[in-house]
């Protein structure tokens, strides 16, 4: 059982290895910081403005913009995601969204890893929720 579990604990992140490698490794370090600077370069958003409430597609990034800053991953997975999915965007936002949405990811799952109950809960949702799809 401790062995299947490790499997899949190795699988995922492996998967989220794999998900940053194809979202680029050039451009920004991959800090919370600099994610959210980019996503404010590429939705033209106010640096460091209050999230706004809108369901556009600069709003949902303006709430990411806060949740990656206050690193709340579990947040920021869930507004990337309905960026990717449901938003059009141009070549550089999906690049930019695709890039913040692994790197937090990968911390997510990294404190999941670490023995975080909630990061774990989270992950265990966003894996429902993509089955739905």
């Amino acid at each position: 059982m401790k062995t299947g579990l490790m499997r899949v604990a190795a699988i995922k992140i492996l998967i989220c290895f794999l998900a940053a490698a194809l979202a680029g490794c050039s451009g920004g370090n991959g800090s919370p910081k600099s994610d959210a600077a980019e996503l404010e370069r590429a939705f033209a958003l106010k640096a460091g403005a209050q999230p706004s409430p809108e369901s556009t597609p600069a709003g949902v990034a303006s709430r990411a913009v806060a949740a990656l800053r206050a690193q709340d991953w579990a947040r920021a997975i869930s507004l990337l995601d309905w960026l990717r999915l449901y938003a059009r965007l141009t070549a550089d936002q999906a690049r930019v969204v695709q890039r913040a949405y692994a790197d937090a990811h990968i911390r997510l799952t990294q404190q999941a890893a670490n023995g975080n109950a909630e990061a774990k809960a989270a992950l265990d949702r966003a894996k429902q929720e993509a089955e739905r799809r």
